[in-house]
């Protein structure tokens, strides 16, 4: 038997009353809660007491509780680590609280005042029931200090636990694994958001603490200075000052002077006798510790009005009567400041009065503005602030306690004691509209991933798992110069919102995908961009970096998104941009009911702000972001962002004549590759050909290349969705990153772009209408050239190939007729993927430079001004031809497509970039020209002409000139 376990029976528990000597409230909560924990788990226990909340008679009463076999204190100064030696010598404080007899055997303690240099020396420490020390002279994190016997001590006792995280005080900690660990402190956080280790087990409220007379009111004194005054002098006048006045009301109280360095000190004590009738003393780390003790020994009899510390008699410190602070050095950390003053706010003698905090307002640095405001509720604010972080910190605590580790993957040694308190994760989410349920508990699958440590979250539809990635060099394929990347991955579900948001440090679309489809069994989809621009409703005061407008006619590079960047960049937006753009992505910050804070939202359905923190806090945010967003009130920001259009979400097709379809303008930057069956090299997605129709409830999308296709169908219900026709539909893959992917989950991350013969524009549910304004007619007279194809021996209905003589198609008859023009350039590219059936460069008289595209339609029949069928296909591809606008892309395709088959019939691959490099714009000047022969001037329908109106209309807006067409009288 121990001596702890032998006191045990001797043990009471009276309570503190009027007049009557015990145990606080918060003392006896605090023991409680100890035994209830360590009779279920063997996990560090951590104890929040507020300052002078009596966590000393509850650290001495751990070890007779637990009937320790012997136990090990760990304190973070000297002077604290010799008031606990003398506290468990005597006992005073527990028989002062009366929980042990007066005449009560004392256990036998040992004070560890110089560094443990030899294995014999732990072995020694055998004969005592605790043992006091500081970590640098016992930690074997330290230099020259052994490793001690892990069986030495079954009871660690860890005094402002805060400071368990450094490298010396976890080395102690950690060098008894089978000891039972409590850690006390005031300040369950740290500045650096290092985690202290252990589970919650009691927190007493600093409210709580005022309440129940622990404390008492503060105040603060802001000190005003006078010009060319010393503020150091103004501050001391003003210390006197308040310092005469409480020994008038009967106060017996004590001053502190805080000082940051030593030198700060000496002259601040130079200062107050000359300016006050102080008397005062130096204490810092350098004066010896029988020193220090004869000054505190002073101020306890009163031979002293108090003393001036740098970083001395804080931490553990117990006189109540330091009721006077001089700020001189305020500390920076908010956490630091609130255990300070709740130093001075102990009211458990007589005579003591408020708390008083002196300080230079002006010299109080930004951080610390909102905790030294001059108001009467000083003192209630200032304990709410604290009670505020403490509670955030319990309630992260919660949160993560409520995680399970998924124990169905072989779980990696160096990651058992990984705890997601120790990730910050940058505030990025992916949000997906779930169609189905959702299993948590899956074991994700990530091609070029292992998973490596997942935990769960029931209660908060949260799943978290890391996965390591093997990354080799582009430049190199031996695998020994493979690096390995860790990754963070965060999934929540909003049951209520059907909502999926994920967050994770590797931020590919194809990446969310991927999880989706593991979670997920159903379906899932990226949220409308009218959806997601709803959690702009929550800022007031919206200032925007960075805006994009993405143009609505058709998909090009360098006008299909223009983007701007700058301070307050929403000004630079007009009423007309609404003409020929829609929203794209914006980045800015504003406030809310929480205060400032930046966002940022894209149409691929994420949302960013530039914070980052822990897990429970990110959840909380995504729940914020889901109430908005299911908000669908309508709301505008106020400022010139609302001329874009940010589209309406529909549930069934347009009425709207289908014109075609393109890809995402992303993919003209970083073109994926596709990997058809059958082949072994992978061709670019933009050499295929994409012809649509449609159906009253779907569209369907021909893919097509030289030798294979494929057939697609969209449809908006249940979902927005792409699927094979049937499944006798060729499989193709998408090549992007070293991964492969179905072509069909690619195209959920990145959908189709619908053009519509009204100028509108259909992006998976959600519709960018025609802006609404007076089409102008179509200029037949000008636009439209009239040719006898009869007289030019062409068969109108044979596009392109052989023909019976003297018929010739009418590509030939083209080819022909541009050679007579003696362009620079004549560039034939026609097959699945053209840029354009023909392609000509021209100079005109000064040299400048024009290019011209030519789209050829064959006669579906007899002569008419009704083509539906013809016209809708053509004014498709000449919707999505105003890209090549854009001088590298221009220069990419033609270099592309000449390696793969197509032919200069004029000119050749250098003449080409030369002229183009020539231009000294991005963007370079383009004519584009519909050849159709089954089209009649004479006989054009009002739908037709809208039709080449709305088309014409949209290369207009994005920089081409008029369209022309060339067809029959």
């Amino acid at each position: 038997m121990s001596y702890f376990s032998d006191s045990y029976p001797h043990l009471r528990y009276p309570k503190s009353a009027e007049g009557q000597e015990g145990l606080r409230k918060s003392q006896l909560g605090a023991l409680n809660a100890i035994g209830a924990h360590f009779s279920l788990h063997q996990r560090p226990a951590v104890v929040v007491l507020p300052t002078g909340a009596g966590k000393t008679a509850v650290l001495m009463l751990t070890p007779y509780i637990l009937e320790a076999e012997r136990a090990l204190v760990i304190t973070p100064s000297r002077f604290v680590r010799e008031q606990i030696k003398l506290d468990y010598a005597f006992l005073k404080t527990l028989k002062l609280a009366q929980t042990l007899p007066q005449d009560f055997e004392t256990p036998s303690v040992y004070e560890n005042t110089g560094m443990i240099l030899a294995p014999e020396t732990w072995e020694a420490l055998r004969q005592y029931d605790v043992v006091v020390s500081t970590p640098n002279s016992a930690s074997p994190a330290q230099r020259d200090i052994p490793e001690p016997p892990d069986d030495l001590f079954d009871l660690i006792l860890i005094d402002e636990a805060h400071h368990s995280p450094a490298p010396t005080w976890n080395a102690l900690i950690e060098a008894f694994p089978k000891a039972k660990i409590v850690l006390f402190t005031a300040t369950p956080f740290r500045r650096d958001g290092r985690e202290i280790k252990g589970k919650y087990i009691y927190t007493y409220p600093i409210q709580r603490a005022f309440e129940d007379g622990i404390y008492g009111e503060m105040q603060y004194v802001p000190v005003d200075v006078e010009e060319n005054e010393s503020p150091d002098v103004a501050l001391a006048k003003k210390t006197d000052q308040v310092f005469k006045k409480d020994c008038e009301d009967g106060f017996s109280h004590i001053v502190m002077v805080r000082a940051s360095t030593r030198k700060q000190a000496n002259k601040l004590a130079e200062i107050y006798q000359q300016n006050t009738q102080l008397r005062l003393e130096v204490v810092h780390s350098g004066m010896g510790q029988r020193f220090t003790g004869k000054v505190v020994a002073k101020l306890r009899k009163g031979d002293l009005d108090g003393v001036i510390c740098v970083n001395m008699l804080g931490e553990g410190f117990d006189l109540p009567r330091l009721k006077i602070a001089a700020l001189h050095a305020p500390h920076r950390s908010l956490s630091v400041t609130l255990q300070f003053l709740g130093r001075f706010a102990r009211v458990n003698e007589d005579r003591l009065g408020d708390a008083k905090i002196i300080a230079v307002q002006r010299e109080i640095e930004a951080d610390l503005e909102t905790v030294f405001q001059a108001n009467d509720a000083w003192s209630r604010m200032v304990r709410t602030m604290g009670q505020d972080r403490i509670s955030r910190e319990m309630d992260t605590r919660e949160f993560l306690d409520d995680f399970e580790v998924n124990t169905s993957i072989n779980d990696e040694s160096t990651l058992e004691d990984l705890s997601l308190y120790g990730f910050n994760l940058f505030n990025h989410v992916k949000i997906y509209h779930l169609h189905g349920t959702i299993d948590l508990h899956k074991v994700p699958e990530l091609k070029g991933f292992i998973v490596e440590r997942i935990w769960v979250n029931n209660a908060q539809a949260t799943v978290a798992f890391i996965a390591r990635q093997e990354i080799l060099p582009k430049w190199a394929n031996a695998g020994v110069l493979s690096s390995v990347e860790h990754h963070m991955f965060v999934i929540y579900h909003d049951a209520q919102a059907g909502l999926l948001f994920m967050c994770a440090t590797c931020r590919e679309d194809m990446i969310y995908k991927q999880l989706a489809d593991t979670f997920v069994d159903g379906h899932v989809s990226g949220l409308s961009l009218s959806r997601v621009n709803r959690i702009l409703r929550s800022f007031s005061s919206l200032e925007l970096f960075n805006v994009g407008m993405r143009n609505r006619a058709s998909g090009t590079v360098a006008a299909s998104y223009r983007q701007i960047a700058g301070s307050a960049a929403h000004y630079a937006i007009d009423k007309s941009d609404g003409t020929l753009y829609h929203r794209g992505h914006v980045f800015g910050r504003g406030h809310t009911l929480r205060g400032q804070t930046t966002i940022g939202l894209s149409s691929l359905s994420k949302v960013w702000r530039l914070e980052s923190c822990k897990l429970p806090q990110l959840i909380e945010w995504c729940r914020n972001l889901s109430r908005d967003i299911e908000n669908s009130a309508p709301f505008t920001t106020g400022i010139p962002i609302d001329h874009l259009d940010a589209g309406i979400e529909i549930t069934e097709l347009p009425e709207t004549a289908l014109l075609g379809a393109g890809w995402q303008d992303s993919f003209y930057v970083k073109t994926p590759t596709l990997l058809l069956p059958g082949m072994d090299e992978p061709i670019s997605i933009l050499e295929v050909d994409l012809v649509t129709s449609q159906t009253a409830t779907t569209y369907q999308i021909l893919l097509k290349t030289a030798d294979q296709q494929t057939q697609l169908r969209f449809e908006l219900t249940p979902f927005p969705s792409v699927n094979y026709v049937d499944d006798s539909q060729p499989r193709w893959l998408v090549e992007k990153g070293g991964r492969q992917y179905d072509l069909i989950k690619y195209l959920s991350e990145y959908p189709f772009r619908f053009y519509l013969a009204d100028g509108s524009l259909l992006e998976g549910c959600q519709l960018f209408k025609a802006p609404e304004e007076t089409l102008s007619a179509f200029d037949s007279a000008e636009l439209m050239e009239a040719v006898d194809w009869q007289l030019s021996q062409v068969d109108p209905r044979k596009e392109f190939g052989a023909c019976a003589p003297p018929l010739r198609s009418v590509h030939d008859w083209l080819a022909e007729r541009l050679e007579n023009q003696n362009p620079e350039i004549i560039f034939y590219d026609h097959r699945p993927g053209e840029c354009a059936d023909y392609l000509i460069v021209e100079l005109d008289a000064q040299g400048s430079i024009l290019v011209s595209l030519y789209h050829c339609k064959k006669a579906g029949g007899d002569p008419s001004g009704e083509r539906d069928e013809d016209l809708f296909d053509v004014c498709g591809q000449v919707a999505k031809s105003a890209r090549w606008r854009n001088k590298k892309s221009l220069l990419k395709q033609v270099k592309d497509r000449y390696k793969t088959g197509s032919i200069f019939l004029k000119g050749d691959t250098k003449t080409f970039i030369d002229l183009m490099e020539s231009v000294p714009h991005y963007e370079i000047p383009l004519q584009i020209y519909i050849v159709q022969p089954g089209l009649s001037i004479s006989m054009l329908s009002a739908k037709s002409s809208n039709l080449l109106a709305t088309t014409s209309q949209g290369l207009v807006a994005n920089g081409c000139r008029k369209l022309k067409v060339i067809c029959v009288a």
